[in-house]
């Protein structure tokens, strides 16, 4: 089999030897860091915060009853969260080793594969974090570890598919950023804390990433070929779900975080659901550079769109029936029904398949118009190839159509004689 590196940087020679090495010394130290912080990140799981300073996704003593009230333990609940950040580290860590096994002799599958690498053990997981934690003297450098993945990002997001800064004005909001990131790390803590300087790092580093997808667009448009324009497509799908869940875990977390109890607690469980789409983004990327030809991005992108919209429309539909039967059925009769539920599951159930042709044929037309067109086109040529008897008219509407929908330079047809 033949693969796309997604690249044409070749490391030089002399060198490649050295990058290698210095990989597996960085993937060392980050997989050390990561075993031993497992059991201490297991350890802190399993006390009780009821203080406002608390470890990141630590339960309050409200949490714990409301836990133990449905019959499970905090014992249960560590090891299910930290088995989400190992399953993390499992999937940025095994894809960073397979990208640094394939391409390791460029400069993109370096970069991807250390951002993996970072993204896997200093950004996502708290284990990492927990080891500095514990070992105060670790800490700076545990910042630096942090940053170091951030920066790796945000060049994975200018360099890719094929390692070059592309326009070449994406090279300056791309310092802007790693500049901002930089910059954040090296102040002292009591500069970093002020809100002003804060404030003014995040806007750097948004600006500095919003011209980055810019740039992507722009290269997708104008400079890239049609392989890597597919590549382009899984990155963005991947960097969408993961930048989602991001997005949400800040407002929800950090933001505006919940007060702790049910729905706080429901949050954290939903660990389970963020952590899936975050692990769309590596396994993106490393389809679109290893086996992006096997794949119809698209498509997978139209089902999405179409089932994830499916869902919430017949998750709203369940649940505001249910509320409004239950409501009737109780002012009628003055008790609870289980016809409520009987009667909204045969609504969803008598929705599910003609709401899905709706929204497939409202997506197809308003996000792939050309496909939808191409497809439409032909429909209609298998009818009339099905009725028509005249040779001529027959070939003449076969030139349409390949025009219609492959649009090329010049069209002919040859018909061999008998």
């Amino acid at each position: 089999m033949t693969y796309s590196t997604a690249s044409d940087s070749q490391i030089p020679r002399p060198w490649v030897y050295l990058v290698r090495a210095a990989w597996v010394v960085i993937a060392l130290v980050l997989f050390a860091a990561m075993v031993v912080g497992v059991p201490l990140r297991y350890a802190e799981l399993l006390e009780v915060c009821a203080s406002g300073d608390c470890v990141l996704l630590a339960l309050a003593p409200a949490e714990l009853a409301l836990l133990q009230n449905v019959g499970l333990s905090i014992q249960f609940y560590a090891s299910f969260q930290v088995a989400l950040e190992i399953y993390l580290f499992v999937i940025f860590g095994g894809l960073a080793l397979l990208l640094f096994w394939r391409i390791s002799n460029t400069w993109i599958g370096i970069i991807v594969s250390l951002a993996f690498l970072f993204l896997g053990t200093t950004f996502f997981p708290e284990e990492v974090r927990t080891v500095t934690r514990s070992f105060p003297a670790l800490q700076r450098p545990g910042e630096i570890l942090t940053s170091a993945s951030v920066v790796l990002l945000l060049l994975l997001i200018f360099l890719f598919p094929d390692g070059r800064f592309a326009p070449r004005w994406a090279i300056w909001p791309a310092l802007l950023a790693i500049g901002a990131v930089v910059i954040d790390t090296v102040l002292p803590l009591s500069v970093r804390q002020a809100e002003s300087a804060s404030m003014l790092v995040i806007v750097a580093a948004l600006v500095g990433v919003t011209f980055g997808v810019v740039a992507q667009v722009q290269r997708y448009r104008r400079i890239s070929t049609p392989a890597q324009r597919q590549q382009t497509k899984w990155i963005m799908f991947g960097l969408l779900c993961m930048f989602v869940m991001m997005v949400f875990w800040t407002i929800f977390v950090e933001m505006f975080p919940l007060q702790p109890g049910r729905q706080r607690l429901a949050l954290y469980f939903s660990g389970l659901i963020q952590d899936i789409f975050i692990s769309v983004f590596p396994l993106a990327v490393a389809f679109s550079i290893l086996r992006y030809r096997l794949w119809d991005i698209d498509l997978i992108i139209r089902r999405t769109l179409v089932y994830g919209t499916l869902t919430l429309l017949l998750a709203l539909v369940y649940f505001g029936s249910i509320t409004l039967l239950s409501s009737l059925f109780s002012s009628i009769t003055g008790q609870q029904s289980a016809l409520a539920i009987v009667v909204s599951t045969l609504l969803i159930a008598a929705l599910f398949t003609p709401l899905r042709r709706r929204l497939q044929d409202w997506i197809d037309r308003r996000f792939f118009r050309r496909k939808y067109n191409a497809e439409q086109v032909l429909a209609q040529f298998a009818v009339t190839a099905r009725d028509e008897t005249d040779l001529d008219a027959l070939t003449t509407e076969l030139v349409r159509v390949v025009q219609e929908t492959m649009q090329p330079e010049h069209v002919s047809v040859w018909l061999r004689d008998d």
